[in-house]
C-alpha cells in the first residue's frame, strides 16, 4: 500500500519505453481476450473486450504516445478504473511494482520530456531512470 510519503506504482514497457501507472487506478492486469473492432473512432482505440460482463474500450497506448506504430501484437493489457469508468491499455510487458519517494515526483511540465506532458500525472525520477505516470482521467478524453 501507499504511505505518506510514497506513490506506488505499477512499471510497464511499451516499445523499449517505460511507463508507469499508480497501482490505486489500476483494477487488473492480464492476457488479452478477444477484442471486437470499434470503427470511427481515435486511431488509438483499437476495439472493446469484455471485462466481466461489460464492454472496455482497449487502447493502444503506442499509437497514442508515439508517432507510429510498430504493429507488434500486444498480449496484455491492464484495466484502469477511471472517473467515466474502465478502461483497457495494451502494453508490451509488466516490469513489477515500486515504490515511489514523493521527493523523486516532478510535474512533466517541469522537464524537457519527449512526449506530450497531458498524458502524464507526474513524472518520477531515478538515479539514471526517468518513469513517467499515466494521467488515466485524460486518457478518457481519447474514448469520448
Amino acid at each position: 500500500m501507499e504511505e505518506e510519503g510514497s506513490i506506488l506504482i505499477l512499471n510497464f514497457l511499451l516499445r523499449g519505453e517505460r511507463f508507469g501507472l499508480k497501482v490505486s487506478d489500476t483494477l487488473e492486469v492480464n492476457r488479452l481476450p478477444e477484442m471486437f473492432p470499434v470503427h470511427g473512432t481515435d486511431k488509438s482505440v483499437v476495439g472493446l473486450i469484455n471485462l466481466h460482463g461489460k464492454s472496455i474500450p482497449l487502447i493502444a497506448l503506442d499509437r497514442l504516445l508515439m508517432s507510429k506504430s510498430e504493429g507488434k501484437k500486444h498480449e496484455l493489457f491492464i484495466a484502469l478504473n477511471t472517473k467515466k469508468g474502465p478502461l483497457c491499455l495494451l502494453v508490451d510487458e509488466l516490469i513489477g511494482f515500486e515504490k515511489i519517494p514523493k521527493k523523486d515526483v516532478k510535474k512533466p511540465e517541469d522537464m524537457s520530456f519527449k512526449f506530450d506532458i497531458h498524458y502524464f500525472q507526474f513524472v518520477c525520477l531515478k538515479p539514471g531512470t526517468i518513469i513517467p505516470v499515466l494521467d488515466v482521467n485524460f486518457l478518457t478524453k481519447i474514448t469520448e
